[in-house]
């Protein structure tokens, strides 16, 4: 799973990073914590888009930047989440 999502962040953010060790022990961590694969590519998808492009930012857009327990808890609690109504 800490694959799937290291991929969908160097495909999505056009970034080449490999999976080493550090880089996928941060995403491991967060999934361990119970994020979901879904989860982590919302959060990669919403910050690339806030960051692409933005030179001072876009260096942030790497595995260990997002995937850190505290950055990825406040980027996590930015997403909207879409709940359907029962009737």
């Amino acid at each position: 799973d800490a694959l799937e999502v290291l991929t969908f962040l160097n495909e999505h953010a056009k970034k080449a990073y490999e999976p080493t060790n550090e880089h996928l022990r941060y995403i491991t961590e967060r999934l361990k914590d119970g994020a979901s694969v879904e989860i982590c590519r919302c959060v990669i998808a919403k910050k690339t888009r806030q960051w692409q492009g933005k030179e001072s930012l876009e260096a942030n857009l790497n595995p260990v930047t997002l995937f850190r327990r505290e950055n990825f808890n406040r980027y996590k609690g930015e997403l909207v989440y879409h709940k359907e109504e029962s009737t």
